[in-house]
């Protein structure tokens, strides 16, 4: 029997290596146990079936357009209906497991997302099929009933995994649950040939996102911020877009404010390559002696190759994620909020670590033997469970030892850090609160045409009930005037009845006393 996998994959020309990759390790994992017969589902299904080579299926058709309303209304409809024509739901209703990959999507932010792992969840409960969730990120939530929601996905799994303490933490106020890796930490680097020389790697998403900057502001901050580095560090800066075609397509969006950044710096020394599978830009960043980027998934990478990483947080939701990924290194200290770039902050977290460059190698060298054999115990009380064998439960990760940061730029981050995401959660909210008053007023519209549309036959019924009222009071007019005249014409039936019924009456006398003189006339004749 098959595993049925979900991951946010298999897209036409649109590659993400960060969802890629936690869904091929998944894959890679499951395989190494024994699992072959995986089933897929993706966006395009032969899109990821030409790039994973097994089968896949189409998912439930949520969008990220459509309103609360109509997305638990499609929920309701495909769980209730579970239509197996449909190849999504007859996958899992004759699979073994259904295993949802690692992601970031279960919160508010990427309610559809959500929505389309609970839908799988809630099948795969209806046809009695086991469900396993590994390394996620949970939250943050703006409202109380997205929270549920999720945490029904969690206390329907047989196991959970959550990737960083926050996650972590809420999921356990309710259900039982594992702090594990990020999945993609298990992919090792390809052999692919990599850069020469002393250098540093970059990405960064394609637009400041809840930071508070402009596009201009962004792209110049990055430039700067690069061009600073490869002058302290004396090193050439690599950019590997995380988001894109595959096959050296430069259209994709990472690929344009990569060239963008190129264009804004001054050092020569700042270079891209095209976009590449999540294997080869670990091999890229493992002989780099530094990743700095605004993206989640090289935080996870490079310190379990043993790269130095920074992650620059630009709004609350990648603050909880990057910090909690390097958090489970012991590198929590080196995730800046976007407002530290303007005072230097990011250069000084970099100049430190290439100075502590030997103290980090020994200490990240232990970090990733202990999660490199936590990652394994993890999969394979998964594996075990899906096959019904008795297992140990998965155990927690083990609390990393912080690389403390020593220079004098950490008191003040600490300080910037507290405020930026409290007021990032604020703006989180603010904008949630913002979406349900949009779909409020625009449900009281609804609501405010219906009832105009009902008042103008509400006024149409009335204006024909005075029109029929006025015909009725008519043909009960002519009702009575016909009574009256049938009345008076029964009582002149009547009173003729009488009249005839009396001549009648004389008429007879009449005749039997002309028959009686005649009778006595015939008897004087005869005597």
């Amino acid at each position: 029997m098959s595993i049925v996998i979900i991951g946010d994959i298999g897209w036409r020309n649109h590659y993400h290596l960060g969802d890629d990759a936690m869904t091929e390790a998944a894959i890679e994992q499951l395989r190494l146990r024994g699992h072959e017969d995986l089933i897929l589902t993706a966006g395009d299904p032969d899109a990821a079936t030409e790039l994973y080579g097994l089968p896949a299926v189409p998912r439930f058709g949520f969008s990220g357009r459509w309103d609360r309303a109509r997305s638990l209304a499609w929920l309701d409809r495909v769980v209730d209906e579970a239509d197996r024509t449909h190849p999504a739901i007859a996958a899992i209703a004759s699979s073994e497991a259904l295993l949802i990959a690692g992601g970031g999507n279960l919160n508010s932010r990427y309610f559809h997302l959500a929505l389309d792992r609970l839908c799988a969840v809630r099948l795969a409960r209806r046809f009695d099929v086991p469900v396993f969730v590994s390394s996620q990120t949970v939250g943050p939530f703006t409202d109380d009933v997205d929270e549920a929601l999720v945490i029904e996905i969690a206390r329907s799994a047989r196991l959970f995994g959550a990737r960083d303490t926050a996650s972590h933490r809420l999921i356990s106020r309710h259900t039982p649950v594992t702090h594990t890796m990020d999945d993609a930490a298990a992919l090792s680097p390809s052999p692919l040939a990599r850069p020469t020389g002393r250098y540093i790697v970059g990405s960064f998403a394609p637009n400041p996102e809840g930071s508070g900057l402009t596009d201009v502001e962004y792209i110049d901050q990055i430039a700067h911020t690069l061009d600073r580095l490869s002058t302290e560090l004396d090193a050439d800066v690599v950019l590997i877009p995380h988001m894109g075609p595959l096959h050296g397509d430069p259209t994709g969006v990472d690929q344009r404010v990569h060239a963008e950044i190129i264009g804004s710096t001054k050092s020569g020394r700042v270079r891209a390559t095209g976009i590449m599978m999540a294997r080869d830009a670990i091999s890229h960043t493992a002989h780099a002696i530094l990743s700095i980027s605004t993206r989640y998934h090289p935080v996870v990478f490079a310190p379990m190759v043993g790269t130095p990483a920074i992650g620059i947080a630009l709004n609350y939701y990648s603050s909880i994620r990057m910090r909690g990924a390097l958090e489970n290194t012991g590198l929590s200290a080196f995730v800046a909020p976007a407002e530290t770039w303007f005072s230097g902050g990011v250069e000084a977290m970099a100049v430190e670590l290439a100075a502590r460059a030997d103290e980090f190698a020994e200490h990240i060298a232990g970090v990733r033997s202990t999660r490199q054999r936590e990652l394994r115990a993890w999969w394979d009380a998964i594996s075990s469970e899906i096959r019904g064998a008795a297992t140990m439960p998965a155990a927690d990760l083990t609390p990393a030892a912080p690389f403390p940061a020593t220079g004098g730029w950490h008191v003040p981050l600490e300080q910037v850090t507290r405020v930026s995401d409290l007021l990032g959660l604020e703006r989180l909210t603010s904008e949630r609160q913002s979406q349900r008053i949009n779909e409020l007023e625009s449900a009281m519209a609804e609501l405010s045409s219906t009832a105009a549309s009902l008042r103008e036959n509400l006024d149409s019924l009335q204006r024909d009930r005075d029109s029929l009222g006025s015909e009725l009071e008519a043909h009960r007019e002519q009702l009575a005037a016909a009574h009256r005249a049938l009345t008076r014409s029964q009582r002149d039936l009547e009173i003729r009845d009488g009249e005839l019924e009396r001549a009648l009456s004389r008429r007879a006398v009449r005749l039997a006393d002309a028959a009686g003189r005649q009778w006595r006339r015939l008897r004087g004749i005869r005597t």
